[in-house]
């Protein structure tokens, strides 16, 4: 490990700058010390300066004198973005039945006699109003696949902040969409990829900007941020009107860009780019007064080591049949180190891929479809609203507490407790026992564990070598998934009948914790070294 201590990444591959980089700062004048974005490496493809010498990793004052807080500010802005996620689900529950001509206008009254109250010029058919729903996931699913390689391209924080003026941008074209079907459409598909893209940028950056000890609870903040964002929607729909509600909506993600604005690039990705006075500057801004230079250019280090590993190509054995020159010979003691790295992927995979399946097929909709049933069947007298908004209240407290705990307890006791409970609460539900417990104890569970674990789990296990693609593709998976369950669903339990089904869930909740006791990896306070070093052991 000491080896990468010496390299860091040029055009040519890594080089050799000095141990002593106070020597090197003093031999290394910057056109503009305060200019961050004339920091560059000599020798970078897009770094290389006239006149400009080599540039070292030197500690400032000006980025020394911060507080810790601030890596919980900068993952709190950046799910911001989640939350608009979250209000494009939470949407069409007030908005739907309005634009089927089922129901007057959100946040209306009929005037007296409900018969009077006008609705759109051509109301929704069934079909056209399922797509509406299923489009989000759709879209979303489409949106994740190249959302990794976008954000190795364009960087975490410059691509959500494209996709944040891409989701205001669809929000004022729904606002004027509410008689023309095909750009309603439009717009929750576009929606729904800037979602998905989101769930994919929103855990990487959190991750990389985190320190080990509070990766968990600011990883847990996306899945808060989601539930936070649906009981928005709820909320606003019921006072505002469809232009209104879609404006108002449209709101949000200009606050996000606003605020994201001030924040720094993840440093892993600045360090990919060679931008190493930005990246030191970044990650000393958000370790603030406990992050000395020497631990500053440490971590600096091991980041290039990562990301040495990802820019690396994978030899594999020689292809059958082709002649092998003398500088082509597999070293002996390259493969090992292959075949370990390789594993590591697998096992990753494995555990991240399955925690995103699980995820989808854990009941979660079929609990929220028949929410209000349930409430109902419990003799209250709550309206749907309100027990839509009560739902989304225990989901986002329960994800609160999961982030205040995670990095104490642990990943795996939380997600097999997950499991344990969501488990009974299914078959509490399948013999009719207690139905408003039951709903809330799965919330309450969900959100614990499996609802936030598997994003930011996601960033914590897959290797730098992979994530670019597996990241996209575990998303892409879980929205696929989201995409069946929403069209399909209510077929499904017409079918099998609601006790058959709710025992059909608590079976794979069950299957959940022999998964997570065999598959899943400890994390908890873990170096991305450590993490994947433990992947890779036989």
């Amino acid at each position: 490990m000491d080896v990468f201590k010496n390299f860091i990444p040029s055009a040519a591959g890594y080089q050799k700058i000095p141990q002593n980089l106070e020597d090197n700062r003093k031999s290394a004048p910057v056109e503009n010390e305060n200019d961050l974005s004339s920091s560059w490496v000599e020798g970078h493809p897009r770094g290389r300066r006239a006149g400009m010498q080599k540039l070292d990793i030197s500690c400032t004052p000006e980025v020394k004198a911060r507080f810790r807080w601030q890596q919980y500010l900068a993952a709190t802005l950046a799910t911001l973005a989640a939350l608009c996620g979250g209000s494009v689900l939470g949407w069409t529950a007030p908005v739907l039945p309005y634009l089927q001509g089922n129901a007057p206008e959100p946040g209306g009254e009929p005037p007296g006699n409900a018969s009077t109250w006008v609705g759109p010029q051509r109301p929704l058919t069934d079909d056209e109003a399922s797509w509406v729903g299923a489009l989000t996931p759709l879209g979303a699913l489409l949106g994740a696949l190249p959302a990794g390689w976008a954000a190795d391209r364009l960087g975490r924080r410059r691509l959500l902040l494209a996709l944040g003026a891409l989701m205001t941008a669809s929000w004022l074209g729904l606002a004027f969409a509410k008689n023309s079907v095909w750009l309603l459409l439009v717009c929750r598909a576009v929606q729904g990829a800037v979602t998905g893209a989101v769930t994919v940028v929103v855990p990487l950056y959190s991750e990389e900007i985190a320190e080990p000890a509070v990766r968990g609870a600011l990883g847990s903040y996306l899945d808060m941020m989601l539930a936070l964002g649906i009981m928005w929607a709820y909320t606003a729909g019921a006072f505002l009107s469809y232009t209104w509600l879609a404006l108002s909506s449209a709101a949000l993600p200009l606050v996000f860009c606003a605020l994201f604005a001030l924040m720094p690039e993840s440093p892993m990705h600045l360090v990919a780019e060679g931008k190493w006075v930005q990246a030191e500057r970044a990650l000393a801004w958000l370790r603030g007064t406990t992050a000395d230079c020497s631990a500053i250019q440490e971590e600096l280090h091991l980041m290039a080591k990562n990301v040495q590993l990802a820019k690396e190509p994978a030899s594999g054995p020689p292809t059958p049949g082709t002649p092998l020159r003398p500088g082509e010979l597999p070293s002996p003691a390259a493969a090992p180190g292959q075949s370990s790295a390789g594993r590591a992927a697998r096992r990753a995979c494995v555990a991240v891929f399955g925690l995103m399946v699980f995820q989808q097929l854990s009941g979660i909709d079929a609990i929220l479809f028949y929410l209000v049933d349930v409430f109902d069947e419990a003799g209250t007298s709550l309206s749907p609203l309100a027990c839509t908004v009560i739902s989304g209240a225990v989901q986002a407290l329960a994800t609160g507490v999961a982030s205040l705990v995670v990095d104490r307890v642990g990943r795996r006791p939380l997600l097999l407790l997950s499991a344990v409970a969501m488990a009974l609460a299914h078959a509490a539900l399948a013999l009719r026992w207690a139905p408003l417990f039951s709903v809330n104890l799965f919330l309450v569970a969900f959100a614990l564990g499996l609802g936030p674990m598997p994003w930011f789990m996601m960033a914590e296990l897959l290797p730098p070598s992979a994530k670019q693609w597996a990241s996209g593709a575990a998303v892409a998976l879980n929205w696929s998934l989201s995409f069946v369950v929403t069209k399909w669903f209510s077929t499904l339990m017409s079918a099998l009948g609601p006790s058959l089904a709710y025992a059909a869930f608590c079976s794979v909740c069950v299957v959940l914790g022999v998964f997570v006791t065999f598959c899943v990896p400890e994390t908890r306070d873990k170096t991305r070294e450590e993490i994947q070093e433990e992947l890779a052991a036989p």
